[in-house]
């Protein structure tokens, strides 16, 4: 049986009141949805983590997952609340 994550990362993270969106801000200088992805990565049944983004991300290219995307897939249609995201993220997979 394989099984699918789903990462919302559409946030501009304004509650937090960084400069950047939080999905991005460092936590032990690594960006926190890199955290989220490798916990998830570590997982064999898992077979596709499908990251939510925002269609206007400009970050996302510049980390250094690109290269391991055989089981990422981006799907650039956040929503403006989370529970949009997800629907939105769900019915794009």
């Amino acid at each position: 049986m394989k099984f699918y994550a789903l990462i919302p990362a559409a946030g501009s993270g304004s509650r937090m009141g960084g400069s950047i969106e939080k999905q991005y801000m460092p936590l032990n200088s690594v960006p926190m949805i890199a955290h989220a992805m490798m916990v998830l990565a570590r997982e064999p049944r898992i077979a596709k983590l499908f990251v939510v983004l925002s269609p206007t991300d400009k970050r996302w290219n510049n980390y250094a997952w690109q290269g391991r995307e055989e089981r990422i897939e981006v799907l650039r249609c956040g929503g403006t609340t989370r529970a949009e995201t997800v629907l939105n993220g769900l019915q794009a997979m």
